[in-house]
Formats: C-alpha cells, structure tokens, sequence
C-alpha cells in the first residue's frame, strides 16, 4: 500500500489520503479489512479513519482508495454523517419503547 496524495483540511480536523493497494490474485479488498491496515500506515486509531472510496478498474489488481484521518474521534462525530437506521432496527426500537 502506497500513499499517492496527502491534503491537510485544518477546519475540518482531517487529513485527505489518496492511496494505491495491490490485491494479485484477489476481489476488491473490502472496509473492514483496510481499516486496520491503514491504522497501522497512517499511525492512528481505526475510529478516526473513514473510507470514503475503493475504485478498482475491471481486470486490474489496484485499488485506489480515498479516505480520511480526523484528529480524534469527536471531530469526527461532528463532521460525518450517521449510517441509516435499517426498517428493521426502526421497528425494534418500536416495539421495545412500547413495552
């Protein structure tokens, strides 16, 4: 895993990381996985990072992927967006409030 391309955002408390990883042999390399090598990379915690993208060009085993390193975990509670609540979930909480 190679860094292409590094943007300091100050207001934002984030660093902009364009990176390159080989995966021969391989399917694109899914979140999960990268987190923990790219904790490790960029010297910080899993919890600070976001990946924002995984580009692979069919028939190539590179992978460009675009991600974030926020400075601490409440900077990025602030700026990044919450996952949606799946229906089921919704309803879960439903029926538990109900009770």
């Amino acid at each position: 895993m190679k860094i292409l391309n590094e943007h300091k955002e100050v207001l934002l408390s984030r660093t902009k990381y364009e990176l390159e990883i080989e995966h021969i042999g391989k399917p694109t390399p899914k979140e999960d996985s990268l987190l923990n090598e790219l904790s490790s990379l960029l010297k910080t915690s899993p919890e600070c990072i976001v990946i924002r993208h995984i580009y692979t060009r069919p028939g190539h085993s590179i992978s460009k992927i675009i991600c974030y390193s926020y400075i601490n975990k409440e900077s990025k509670d602030k700026i990044e967006e919450k996952k949606k609540e799946t229906k089921e979930n919704k309803e879960n909480a439903k029926k538990e409030s109900k009770k």
